[in-house]
C-alpha cells in the first residue's frame, strides 16, 4: 500500500450518523476491512474494504454504509433488503455487481464489485468544454444500455446523474445505486409525505438538477424519469454545463429556459436530445430503447464533415490569435506556473495505480469539503480542505510532485485551481464576517496562498484589509506566506 493510503488508514476517522462512528481500519462483520474513504452522498458513504474470506489474490470490494435516513426509518430496511436482492439478480456489463446487503450493530451496509477509475461527475469536470460526440457516445450508449436492461425488469432508477456513473480503467461503464432512491420514496410513502414535501428534513437520495418535473410533482415513478436524467447527463457530456443551469425542471420549465446546441452536435442527435430533455412525460422520448435508436443514427452527408473541418480550422486561428493579442487569464498564469514548478520525470514518479488512488483521495477529500462548506461547517471544512493528512491540498500537492506525464501534471494543476476558488466561501459569508473579520481574511489567505493570482480572494483581501488594519493581518500565518505575484498596490502583501 502506498504512502498515501497508508496515512489515510491511520488517521481518518468518519463519522455516520449520530449513534454510529467508522473508521479507517475498523471490520464489519468480522470480515470486511475498511482501508479507504471513497466518497459520501445522501445516501451514505462508501469505503473500499478487503473481504477476508474472498477467494484470489485480488480481494477488494466496495461498501456503501447506508446514512442516517435509514435508521430514522426503520422499516425501509426490508424495503432496502428486497432492493438488493434484486439488484443481485442484474447481470449487465453497465451494471456494477451487487454482492450482499448486511448489517453490523448500527451499521446498515451494501458489499459491491469495487472498480478502479473515475465517477463520470470526475470526467467531465476534467473536460470543461465538453466532449466529441463520438468520444461521448460509448458512454451515453453505456448508461442507455443500463437503464434499458434495468427498465425491462421493471426497476426504475430514479437517482441518475454522473454521480453514479462510473468509467473504469478499462473504459467500461456501470451504473451504481440501483433503486436506492425509490426505496426511500416507499418508505416516506408510508408516512403519508411526498418526496418533495418541504417538512421532510432528509436527504431524500434524489438530485434536483436531474429530476424530471414529474418527481417534483409526487408522480408514480416511471422509466422516463430516468430519460430526462439520461438526456441531462449526454448534454453535460457533449457540452460541459448542465441543460439547465443546474435548475429543478419545475423551475426550468416555468422560465422557459432552452439549452443552447452544444458545438459539433449535428440536428438530428440533437433533436435526440431535446425529446429526451423534454419537461412533459407525454412528449419525451418513452424509452432507453428509443433513445438509443435516435441517437445511434448517422449524422449526415459528408459535406457537414467538410464544414466541420472548416470551422475547427477557424476556431484553432481564432485561438491562436487570442493567445497573441491577449494577456493570458489569472487561471491560466496559475497553471503554466504550476506545470512550470513540476516538470515531472522525477526518480520518485508514482506509479499508474498510486497517481489514480491520489487522484480518487484527492477528489473525495474535495467533494467531503464542499459538502461542508454548504453546510458552514468551517472546522470540518478546513480538515478536508488543508487540515488533514488526506486533504485535497495534500492530495493535490503530492500529485504534482509524483506525477511525471504532462497530462498528470495538468490534472493536478487545474485540482488545485479548483480547490483555491472554495475558500471564497467562507471568506464571502455574511454571517462569518459580521462575527469576525480575522476568520473571514484567514479563509481568503489560506487561499491566496495556495494561488496568489485568484482575483476573487484578492478583492475579498483589499476588503478585509481595510478592516482589520496591517497590524493584525501580519499575525495571521496564511497571509504571512502569501507569495505575490504582482506588485499592484490593491494586492500587496501584509
Amino acid at each position: 500500500m502506498n504512502e498515501v493510503n497508508d496515512s489515510a488508514r491511520t488517521t481518518t476517522v468518519v463519522s455516520i450518523g449520530a449513534k454510529s462512528t467508522l473508521f479507517v481500519g475498523a471490520v464489519l462483520r468480522d470480515r470486511y476491512v475498511l482501508e479507504q474513504l471513497l466518497g459520501e452522498g445522501g445516501m451514505g458513504r462508501v469505503f473500499l474494504a478487503t473481504d477476508r474470506e474472498m477467494d484470489g489474490s485480488d480481494r477488494s470490494v466496495a461498501i456503501k454504509v447506508l446514512g442516517d435516513v435509514f435508521r430514522q426509518h426503520p422499516q425501509s430496511l426490508s424495503v432496502m433488503r428486497k432492493e438488493a436482492t434484486n439488484a443481485q439478480r442484474l447481470n449487465h456489463p453497465n451494471i456494477v455487481g451487487v454482492y450482499t446487503f448486511d448489517r453490523d450493530g448500527q451499521n446498515v451496509f451494501i458489499v459491491m464489485e469495487y472498480m478502479r477509475g473515475q465517477s463520470l461527475d470526475h470526467f467531465i469536470k476534467k473536460h470543461k468544454e465538453g466532449v466529441r460526440f463520438k468520444e461521448a457516445w460509448p458512454i451515453i450508449r453505456g448508461c442507455a444500455e443500463a437503464l434499458k436492461y434495468m427498465h425491462a425488469k421493471k426497476i426504475i432508477h430514479s437517482d441518475f446523474k454522473p454521480g453514479n456513473v462510473f468509467v473504469t480503467e478499462d473504459d467500461e461503464i456501470k451504473v451504481l445505486d440501483l433503486g436506492i432512491a425509490r426505496t426511500i420514496d416507499e418508505t416516506v410513502a408510508l408516512d403519508g409525505r411526498t418526496r418533495f414535501d418541504p417538512t421532510v428534513q432528509l436527504p431524500l437520495g434524489l438530485t434536483p438538477a436531474y429530476a424530471s418535473c414529474e418527481m417534483f410533482e409526487g408522480a408514480k415513478p416511471d422509466g422516463r424519469d430516468d430519460i430526462y436524467a439520461l438526456g441531462c447527463v449526454a448534454y453535460e457530456l457533449l457540452s460541459g454545463r448542465h441543460p439547465f443551469e443546474y435548475a429543478k425542471a419545475p423551475e426550468a420549465r416555468d422560465r422557459k429556459l432552452k439549452p443552447a446546441r452544444p458545438k459539433g452536435v449535428g440536428r438530428r442527435h440533437w433533436r435526440a436530445l431535446q425529446n429526451a430533455l423534454s419537461f412533459d412525460r407525454a412528449s419525451r422520448t418513452p424509452s432507453a430503447d428509443q433513445f438509443l435508436i435516435e441517437m445511434d443514427r448517422p449524422a449526415g452527408p459528408k459535406r457537414v464533415v467538410l464544414w466541420a473541418v472548416v470551422a475547427a480550422a477557424l476556431l484553432v486561428l481564432g485561438v491562436l490569435m487570442a493567445v497573441m493579442y491577449r494577456g493570458e487569464s489569472p487561471d491560466d498564469l496559475f497553471i503554466a506556473e504550476q506545470i512550470a514548478a513540476h516538470p515531472g520525470g522525477e526518480s520518485d514518479a508514482a506509479s499508474a495505480e498510486d497517481l489514480l488512488g491520489l487522484s480518487g483521495q484527492a477528489g473525495s477529500s474535495l467533494q467531503l469539503a464542499k459538502s461542508a462548506l454548504e453546510e458552514k461547517h468551517w472546522d470540518m471544512a478546513a480538515y478536508y480542505l488543508h487540515d488533514g493528512p488526506t486533504s485535497a491540498y495534500f492530495s493535490y500537492k503530492y500529485l504534482l510532485m509524483r506525477a511525471s506525464s504532462p497530462t498528470d501534471i495538468r490534472a493536478a494543476a487545474e485540482g488545485l485551481l479548483g480547490l483555491s476558488k472554495l475558500y471564497a466561501i467562507p471568506a464571502q459569508d455574511p454571517g462569518l464576517r459580521d462575527k469576525d473579520n480575522m476568520n473571514a481574511l484567514r479563509w481568503a489567505c489560506q487561499g491566496l496562498k495556495i494561488n496568489p493570482f485568484e482575483p476573487t480572494l484578492r478583492a475579498i483581501y483589499v476588503q478585509l484589509k481595510e478592516t482589520v488594519g496591517n497590524d493584525d493581518i501580519a499575525t495571521l500565518q496564511p497571509c504571512a506566506a502569501i507569495q505575490w505575484k504582482t506588485s499592484d498596490p490593491l494586492t500587496s502583501g501584509p
